[in-house]
């Protein structure tokens, strides 16, 4: 009954992976958001951008694109 109960709390694979878009904003600031708009925040340096997009993306490069900022 234990490992049934485990089963229902795995969480849901997705289908298509999150794909995130990074850019420096105005202030020096580094934004990430995922294209659907659910997904996304606003960090200090670009090390932390990227490293929380990469944790996203459980590691895949191709799934992260910088752009240019938008002032």
């Amino acid at each position: 009954m234990a490992m049934l109960q485990a089963a229902y709390l795995a969480p849901l694979s997705r289908a298509e992976p999150h794909h995130f878009d990074i850019a420096r904003r105005a202030r020096g600031l580094w934004s990430v958001a995922d294209r659907d708009g659910l997904i996304g925040g606003t960090f200090r340096t670009r090390k932390d951008a990227v490293r929380f997009a990469m944790f996203e993306t459980d590691g895949n490069k191709a799934c992260i694109h910088f752009r240019r900022s938008r002032r």
